[in-house]
């Protein structure tokens, strides 16, 4: 769904144009890369369609104010009408299109998970300038959903408890040949063993002499 360019709509003056993004922000070409860059961050992600060669000086509020509230805590995605290498974002529609009723005036902004690109809250020109507290309300919500997701977030399964590192000591197997070694972890089917020249491998348990399983019960 297009943004709309509230000047054109209002027939206001318009004034020289030239909001620059900002560094470290990416452009909508570079939108896999920045999605990348929020997972790592552990931040949000958070798509913003302007024009930087816009005259309307409601666009260029805009998009100064988004850029200047938004840029030290979010990774930023640009995508700018006057940029050749623009893009459409496709997997972003969804989450747009719910920005579009909030509101559709040019400066436009998704704010999204990286994960799934779930939708969490956006805004545009028309809420931003008509509400002085835009910016810790989009806060808000974002601290909420990244907590909720969290929560929701299943634990990873733990592995097996990791056995102390031993002493070298014998290990035999069912064939009688023995090695010198310290035990290092005991995982379901297998030990890793740390040999004394500092190699460390695994071992079938069920090749392991009667004693060294005994022994290794008891570890």
């Amino acid at each position: 769904m297009k943004k709309l360019p509230l000047c054109l709509l209002l027939a206001l003056p318009v004034i020289s144009s030239g909001e620059e993004i900002p560094r470290g922000a990416f452009k909508s070409s570079q939108f896999d890369a920045a999605r990348e860059a929020a997972k790592a961050q552990g931040k949000a992600l958070i798509y913003i369609e302007t024009d930087s060669k816009s005259s309307c000086p409601k666009t260029q509020w805009g998009t100064a104010e988004a850029y200047s509230e938004l840029k030290r805590d979010y990774v930023l995605v640009v995508e700018d009408d006057a940029d050749p290498e623009k893009v459409d974002v496709s997997a972003l529609s969804p989450a747009i299109i719910k920005t579009s009723k909030i509101g559709n005036f040019s400066p436009r902004v998704t704010v999204v998970e990286p994960d799934k690109l779930e939708f969490i809250t956006g805004t545009d020109y028309s809420n931003m300038s008509g509400d002085k507290r835009w910016a810790k309300k989009l806060d808000e919500a974002v601290t909420v959903a990244l907590a909720a997701k969290k929560e929701s977030t299943p634990p990873a399964t733990p592995a097996e408890p990791v056995a102390a590192k031993s002493e070298f000591t014998d290990w035999s197997n069912t064939d009688g040949k023995v090695i010198r070694a310290a035990l290092v972890e005991k995982k379901a089917d297998v030990v890793v063993l740390k040999l004394e020249n500092g190699k460390t491998i695994e071992y079938p348990i069920e090749k392991l002499s009667q004693a060294s399983k005994w022994a290794l019960d008891g570890k």
